[in-house]
């Protein structure tokens, strides 16, 4: 029988997930490769799960060996010289979906193939604007 979860390791996963959520509207930009990353930095998780941080840290080195944080990329923060990681918490898929895997499998791969052919189908002449309606082009911006 596995050990119950201390509560910093669960209050450090909230955090990550809770981070997330909130970096969809401003991702950190990636040092590597100049993309976005939607996640969080050991410091900020340490504050928003309220851990110290030696504790976090170690904490945070076992749930990536467990495979409950992953490590997306490298960010320079503006308060520091140094690169440091970005985590983000992983979501194991639902249990529902194990008996059901060739299903989604199928149901991706279609998905997929109609976003492909959808984006490399010609672009036919913009539609008619609806009556009483401007196009989003032509709208003036008032304050």
């Amino acid at each position: 029988m596995a050990r119950p979860r201390k509560e910093d390791r669960i209050a450090l996963l909230a955090a990550a997930r809770a981070l997330m959520g909130e970096r969809l509207m401003c991702p950190l930009p990636a040092v590597d490769d100049g993309g976005l990353l939607i996640g969080a930095t050991g410091l900020e998780l340490a504050h928003r799960a309220q851990v110290g941080w030696d504790q976090a840290q170690k904490t945070i080195e076992n749930m990536l060996a467990a495979g409950e944080l992953a490590r997306l990329g490298k960010h320079r923060p503006d308060w520091s010289d140094r690169t440091v990681w970005v985590y983000a918490a992983v979501t194991p898929p639902p249990r529902w979906a194990e008996p059901h895997k060739e299903s989604l499998d199928a149901l991706a791969a279609l998905s997929t193939g109609w976003v492909a052919e959808t984006a490399a189908a010609p672009a036919d002449e913009p539609a008619e604007p609806v009556a009483g309606r401007v196009p989003h082009e032509q709208r003036e911006l008032v304050p």
